[in-house]
């Protein structure tokens, strides 16, 4: 595995580089990534320059954050997971999707999509979460997608049909009520649902094509209606937090009871079991915070600086250790992991 953070006069990694893993973290010169035929992980955060991506045969999943420049990417004909983060360009964010013919699971976070209002229609698409992307109006029909979390996309007014959905969680998306409505019953395999939405107050379910569903979990300030809830007497889980107005003891019958967790005020992470989100922004805040030191171990090379780099344009990725400034002790683990180094510029 191989680690840049903060190697600022770094401009291109050349092809032909043996790790597997490649993070790169707040490279500020970096404008080109060539072909990596080993390559099977690889992160980019905050390179606000990279422009180009050469392409990666192995390559099994990408995860993109503040690379907005970013207009070229080479075939990627094994990807099966992409992350991206922080307004990758619509154009590209849609032409890359829609190159990616084995891509299972998909993260789009903080992407304006004023451009491109959807995202195509991904027939290998199992898992697919979208959070903060103001300018999606529309989804299509997926017809694998078995997990589908959305938060924060005000503007989505249409929803295809996901006939193979088991889990869905919705965040401050206060969707249209038919649509909604259809959402929630036109899915027979649905196993979870979890709401949050301060502004809803009426919820419609369908106990008869429901019957798959198992876990139930609400925190809506405003929801005074849940019709149809008495009748999903099959439920396990209930949770209905920071919901002051629904009635819920009432709506309830007896046998389901035993199931219901009930609290005043809402725990938004336990109530969608989704922290992912949160875990994402924390880890790339502790990789960006500007270390200053180069370790190497037996698999891993990581060089961490934010000024002192070498003035050069490539970074190489062959060479001894010793011409990286390493010391002859450290030269025979270098080699059994990824070579290379910010020294070596």
């Amino acid at each position: 595995m191989m680690e840049l953070f903060g190697c600022n006069v770094i401009g291109i990694i050349p092809a032909g580089g043996t790790f597997r893993d490649l993070y790169i973290y707040s490279c500020n010169g970096l404008h080109t990534i060539r072909t990596q035929p080993s390559l099977l992980n690889l992160k980019l955060s905050n390179c606000p320059k990279l422009g180009a991506l050469g392409s990666m045969p192995k390559l099994d999943e990408l995860s993109i954050q503040k690379c907005p420049n970013l207009t070229s990417v080479g075939p990627l004909p094994e990807l099966t997971t992409l992350h991206t983060n922080d307004y990758l360009a619509d154009e590209m964010l849609f032409s890359l999707l829609d190159h990616l013919p084995l891509l299972d699971n998909l993260s789009i976070w903080s992407n304006r999509m004023t451009d491109i209002h959807t995202i195509p229609a991904l027939h290998n698409l199992i898992e697919l979460r979208i959070w903060m992307c103001p300018g999606l109006t529309e989804l299509p029909t997926l017809t694998s997608l078995s997990k589908l979390e959305i938060w924060d996309c005000p503007d989505l007014s249409e929803v295809g049909s996901f006939p193979s959905l088991t889990t869905l969680s919705l965040c401050n998306t206060p969707l249209k009520d038919e649509v909604l409505y259809n959402l929630l019953n036109d899915h027979p395999w649905l196993n979870c649902i979890s709401i949050i939405c301060a502004t809803m107050t009426n919820l419609s379910l369908e106990p008869q094509r429901l019957s798959s569903l198992r876990k139930l979990r609400l925190s809506c300030a405003n929801l005074q209606y849940c019709d149809g809830l008495s009748g999903l007497t099959f439920l396990e889980e209930i949770k209905i937090w920071g919901c002051p107005k629904l009635p819920i003891h009432s709506l309830l019958p007896r046998q389901l009871q035993s199931a219901l967790d009930l609290r005043d005020a809402p725990d938004h992470g336990e109530a969608t079991s989704s922290t992912s989100a949160t875990a994402t922004r924390s880890t790339l805040a502790r990789k960006d915070s500007g270390i200053t030191s180069a370790a190497v171990s037996s698999s891993t090379l990581r060089v961490t600086t934010r000024e002192h780099c070498r003035p050069s344009s490539t970074l190489s990725s062959r060479g001894s250790a010793a011409s990286h400034g390493y010391s002859a002790a450290s030269a025979s683990t270098i080699r059994g992991g990824a070579r290379g180094s910010c020294s070596s510029l």
